[in-house]
């Protein structure tokens, strides 16, 4: 039987922030019956797979889904492709390690879901290493009640939110049938983008949730991925809003990881 709702989490080398992601996710008032948390492990060499399985034993409905060769940097297009394919609820939810949040994750995207809309976070803000060294051992509290610590913690104010897919929900129908993201986007960056123009064309907008904030935590740049990559995705970017068909990929797309 299908779950009511599938939540993505790609993730490359960031372990320690995997298991902040979970802990709250584990506070969920959802039942854990009513939903599935993918993780999209994409070649780490970390504890990613202890810290799953820690979770899982604890009775969080987690699937560890891994690529099987190793390989340098993120491919986060293809991992989320991964995890659409796999996933078995019909609201899909997406998120990432290093962000942190003040709602009932689960429990939220499936209250707040509507047919049409990509719900996403109302407004978020990004943190500097000196401001993640502040608040480490007090994140719990950070997360849940941002504005109360922010001035005790000197930490940036909260900004209206980039119109980003991966703080939110959508129906998992709408991006089966444009075959999720587009492949070619090899690294990370500019994905998301294109996902978002692509939706447009199934009537697909964006809206957000009063009320619900994102904290993205510091994390250090990954090295092997140089400024041609980059240009490269944003090249792809200018492409992509002069083809106006929304489907990208050949029909195994998200399946590169193996049989799934």
């Amino acid at each position: 039987m299908s779950l009511e709702l599938s939540i993505l989490v790609p993730t490359y080398n960031r372990a320690r922030y995997l298991d902040r992601c979970l802990t709250l996710f584990a506070e969920t008032a959802l039942p854990f019956n009513k939903f599935e948390v993918l993780i999209l492990n994409d070649g780490s060499t970390d504890e990613t797979p202890f810290i799953c399985h820690k979770w899982k034993k604890h009775g969080l409905p987690i699937k560890l889904l891994s690529c099987p060769k190793p390989h340098l940097g993120r491919n986060a297009a293809l991992a989320r492709n991964v995890g659409i394919r796999k996933a078995t609820g019909k609201v899909l939810a997406q998120t990432e390690p290093e962000l942190l949040f003040n709602i009932d994750f689960p429990k939220v995207m499936l209250d707040v879901f509507e047919p049409s809309k990509i719900k996403i976070a109302e407004k978020w803000c990004k943190l500097e290493i000196h401001h993640q060294n502040r608040i480490d051992a007090f994140w719990p509290k950070v997360a849940k009640h941002y504005e109360k610590h922010r001035a005790k913690f000197k930490l940036p104010h909260l900004q209206q939110s980039y119109p980003n897919p991966h703080t939110g929900c959508m129906l998992r129908e709408h991006l089966v049938a444009i075959r999720g993201y587009d492949e070619r986007f090899l690294v990370w960056g500019g994905e998301d983008d294109d996902l978002v123009a692509r939706l447009s064309t199934r009537k697909v907008t964006i809206e957000r949730i009063p009320g619900y904030y994102i904290i993205h935590q510091w994390h250090p740049s990954l090295q092997n991925i140089v400024r041609e990559e980059y240009q490269k995705q944003f090249e792809l970017i200018e492409k992509s809003k002069k083809n106006p068909d929304p489907v990208r990929n050949k029909e195994n797309w998200g399946t590169h990881w193996g049989k799934l």
